[in-house]
């Protein structure tokens, strides 16, 4: 990623928030090193109306940063 550029993702939620991953905790580190801002962070339908049989609706993280310059 050049700096200026906009880099957009997602993760299931139950995911993000779990500190065994440590996702939610590198995300906020690269923000403290300022490598990376956060310009939106929200939640959304995983699945959508669409979810596998068996298995109720999930929650994704939707985020999405700007590369700094370092």
């Amino acid at each position: 990623m050049k700096p200026g550029g906009i880099m957009c993702f997602n993760c299931r939620s139950d995911g993000y928030e779990n500190e065994e991953y440590g996702y939610k905790a590198k995300f906020e580190n690269l923000e403290k090193q300022k490598r990376w801002k956060l310009i939106s962070n929200s939640d959304g339908d995983y699945y959508g109306a669409n979810y596998p049989t068996g298995r109720g609706p999930l929650t994704s993280r939707v985020l999405v940063y700007k590369i700094l310059p370092f």
